[in-house]
């Protein structure tokens, strides 16, 4: 009996450590405690999550700086292993020696010995720290389109399947004139001027039928007094993962302004809509004479005995491998010497992968005649098997797509130069559409300048808007950083009218650009930088002076604006404590959250305002090739 008990030790002792190395590569790991509720033994996977064992065994997962849990629920904990229960899925936060703090998630279940005496816990903890870190990304993250949706610069509403407003922003109510609980009591044809009711409705059918997913209109709302003002409304439908509609999602922007001035564009919009249908017009012939060119193309026919390598092929077969009808003897040997060699490995494995799994095979590839001409050929078949499963031979047609391969290269180009054209007139059009909005506020300006203050900001944000548009011309071109600056520059010395006098210093390698995805916020920020420099600019000796400075390199570019004049004393507050609001709070809402930084400063009776940006708000594109680093 003792030698057969020694004969098992090392069995056990093996059987041991196969178990622990188990429990070190799992996720989960693995803990043991004595009597005294002190830690005996940690898996190395929880020796990593928590510090060196030495600081953790002999102590109670208590005395380790926990957190995180209530005092109901360590009351409840306590008392499940005071009575020596099982307990499951407790939930903590610990940390060892002031260091980091982990989210643990443990159960355990406990130990007696033969005759009953209670002599510890064993059990397993995961550390859930990166599931509780994604958590809080996805708060701040919902927060972040909470503040977008609120102070969105437009109408922002989600509208129930029947017509029922179901959360709208500030701007909804300020458009509309009701209060939110008088909107939520109506429903959206209450607000619609009657005229436009029925191609409205009749849209959202076409979406709800699945007919299209989105559509923009212009239509006339109806406020609360009884008014009427002009609206560009774009809706689309928030579906379920079945396809299901749930509502919509409707953006409201006042074009009251735009439409007193639109009557000169008709002519500019009935010339580019016939430019439009004459090259889709185009676009249809071309792609018509392709899909004619496919169908009378030839079709060649070619079986395959496996026991012999030969077959046969049709009189296309051989002319489409560059021989004449019947000079060769077909084989799938001669087949492979000429399909090209890049892509014979891959071909031989698709047809090997067709006859073991009893399935047709389709594939793209190359051939090369005996003269050196490489041609493109499309195939498809299937093999042939006998009684008992096994294959006997194939069967397969090819057709030669050469032809049709141009014939796509020349398309493509063309839908690509006909996009690019679509993309520039649309950047005019937006252009000159917010210039001439700009324009007007102006206008009012001039003629109500106690307006003046409440009315120049937007037009500054329009003019800076139409200097974004009218610097792309293609499919998202990067805007340099430099002539951006330099137009808002432009923009801000008109807008102030040798009131301030304003100097620009540049210098950056050329080809420093602007991520496209935050050109618009971008430009909207340093125009509000300049206008705001301008605004609070005070004479020091004769005119007041603002300066603007952009250096930098690849690593990171600075931005200075400098203007003569004193920072407000409660500047903390604007910056912190209301955000979205005011010049320095819109700055800091639409500040990128990474790869841009903002510092205000106060020396010496100017006000220093430091815009910094790294990637990936700026990009290099590398000489004439147009390549970009990011």
């Amino acid at each position: 009996m003792i030698l057969e008990l020694r004969n098992r030790v090392p069995q056990l002792a093996a059987s041991d450590a196969r178990l622990r190395s188990v429990l070190d590569l799992s996720d989960d790991s693995y803990w043991e405690q004595d009597e005294h509720h002190r830690l005996t033994f940690l898996s190395e996977a929880l020796e990593r999550c928590i510090g060196a064992p030495q600081s953790v065994r002999g102590k109670t997962r208590w005395e380790l700086h926990p957190n995180g849990a209530t005092p109901e629920e360590w009351a409840a904990h306590w008392a499940a292993i005071d009575a020596h229960l099982p307990f499951r899925d407790f939930e903590y936060v610990t940390s060892v020696e002031e260091g980091d703090a982990f989210h643990i998630f443990v159960s355990g279940d406990p130990v007696f010995d033969p005759d009953g005496s209670f002599k510890g816990y064993r059990g397993i903890a995961s550390d859930v720290s990166p599931l509780r870190r994604r958590e809080v990304a996805l708060r701040e993250s919902e927060e972040r389109f909470r503040l977008t949706f609120e102070h969105a610069p437009v109408g922002v509403a989600h509208v129930a399947l029947d017509g029922r407003w179901i959360r709208a922003n500030q701007k909804v109510t300020e458009l509309l004139g009701y209060s939110r609980d008088e909107l939520y009591r109506s429903i959206f044809p209450d607000v619609t001027y009657a005229d436009d009711l029925e191609h409205n409705l009749r849209q959202c059918a076409r979406m709800l039928a699945g007919e299209i997913d989105t559509y923009s209109m212009e239509k006339r709302f109806v406020r609360k007094d009884g008014t009427i003002f002009w609206a560009n409304l774009t809706k689309s439908t928030i579906r379920d993962a079945q396809g299901e509609p749930l509502h919509f999602v409707k953006d409201i922007q006042d074009i009251s302004d735009r439409k007193s001035a639109q009557a000169a564009l008709t002519n500019l919009n009935a010339t580019l809509e016939q430019k439009i249908r004459e090259r889709t017009v185009a676009l249809r012939e071309s792609e018509e004479r392709v899909r004619q060119t496919a169908e009378v193309g030839g079709v060649a026919l070619a079986d395959w005995n496996r026991s012999t390598g030969g077959g046969h092929w049709s009189d296309r077969a051989f002319t489409s491998l560059g021989f004449y009808p019947g000079e060769v003897e077909p084989s799938f040997t001669l087949w492979t010497e000429l399909v090209h060699p890049e892509d014979l490995p891959r071909m031989l494995k698709m047809l090997e992968h067709a006859r073991q799994s009893h399935t047709r095979f389709k594939g793209e590839y190359r051939v090369v005649w005996r003269d050196g001409s490489v041609h493109v050929h499309e195939c498809r078949g299937e093999f042939i098997y006998n009684s008992k499963g096994n294959c006997t031979g194939g069967r397969g047609v090819w057709v030669d797509i050469t032809d049709r391969k141009k014939d796509e290269e020349i398309r493509t180009a063309r839908e690509l130069q006909l996009r690019r054209a679509l993309i520039r007139d649309v950047h005019h059009r937006i252009k000159n559409h917010q210039k001439g909005v700009a324009g007007l506020l102006h206008a009012i300006v001039k003629k109500r300048p106690d307006v003046r203050e409440a009315i120049a900001p937007a037009v500054a944000q329009m003019h800076a808007l139409s200097i974004v548009h009218g610097m792309r011309g293609g499919d998202n071109e990067p805007i340099v950083l430099s002539e951006l600056i330099e137009a808002i520059v432009r923009l801000t010395k008109s807008l102030a009218e040798g009131a301030v006098e304003i100097k620009c210093d540049i210098e950056v390698q050329p080809g420093t650009c602007v991520i496209d995805d935050e050109s618009v916020q971008l430009a909207l920020v340093i125009n509000e930088l300049l206008v705001n420099a301008v605004k609070h600019s005070s004479p020091s000796a004769g005119t007041p002076m603002v300066s603007v400075t952009l250096t930098g390199g690849e690593e990171e570019i600075c931005l200075e604006v400098v203007n003569t004049g004193t920072l407000p004393v409660d500047i903390e507050e604007r910056s912190a404590g209301q955000r979205g609001s005011g010049g320095l709070g819109i700055i800091r809402t639409l500040l990128p959250t990474k790869g841009a930084t903002l510092n205000l400063a106060e020396n010496n009776g100017d006000v220093r305002t430091t815009l910094r940006l790294q990637k990936p708000v700026i990009i290099f594109v590398r000489g004439e090739t147009g390549a970009v680093t990011h």
